[in-house]
């Protein structure tokens, strides 16, 4: 009798060992996973932030740029000469990634991260996918307007109304980068939310 109880408790042991060791194992699998989507989107995000950076400093130039502009086609609105320098139409592309975001969410990797922090996280990503939007708007601006002045060289030969029409370019232009400038303190705010722990 003894020898059946003690082949009986043996497997039971062994299984509830076994149990135990996958369930460890599991755990640790999952504090794995956590660890690496979160340090992926911590580094993503922190590259996209120095990236907001840069456009956040050549953001003033482009002003003055844009500004300078509108000033010569003001002058030819008023039929004044202008004498057809060059300027600088352009605007410090960005390119945002959002990789490790998009691997956390489709590998399930997220649900191993506690709720706010994916929060956080996915409201760095939201505000960044609108500046993204925002700088594409912006472009199409900055490429109007070329269209009417080229670098310059079209302004002295512009009519009132052609110089009109350009103004109007340059000022939506001149909307869309302040724009930028004010939604790029957002999306900063917004990464500097994400990586806090």
């Amino acid at each position: 009798m003894k020898a059946m109880k003690l082949g009986v408790v043996v497997p039971t042991v062994l299984l509830v060992f076994m149990g135990v060791t996958i369930g460890i194992l599991v755990v640790k699998h999952q504090r794995h996973v956590r660890f690496a989507a979160e340090e992926g989107l911590r580094r993503e995000i922190r590259e996209n932030n120095d990236g907001v950076q840069e456009l956040r400093d050549a953001i003033p130039e482009e002003i003055k740029n844009i500004s300078g502009t509108v000033a010569l086609l003001q002058e030819r609105e008023a039929g004044h000469e202008t004498d057809g320098a060059p300027i600088k139409i352009g605007i410090a592309v960005l390119s945002l990634t959002n990789a490790n975001w998009q691997a956390a969410t489709v590998t399930g990797a997220m649900e191993s991260i506690d709720y706010d922090t994916v929060q956080r996280f996915a409201g760095a990503y939201f505000e960044q996918s609108r500046l993204a939007q925002l700088q594409t708007s912006t472009l199409e601006s900055m490429m109007s307007l070329s269209s009417y002045v080229g670098h310059g060289e079209k302004i002295p030969s512009m009519s009132p109304a052609e110089a009109r029409a350009a103004e109007i370019q340059a000022q939506a232009l001149l909307a869309h980068l302040r724009m930028m400038s004010r939604m790029s303190d957002g999306v900063q705010g917004a990464y500097k939310d994400a990586l806090r722990s």
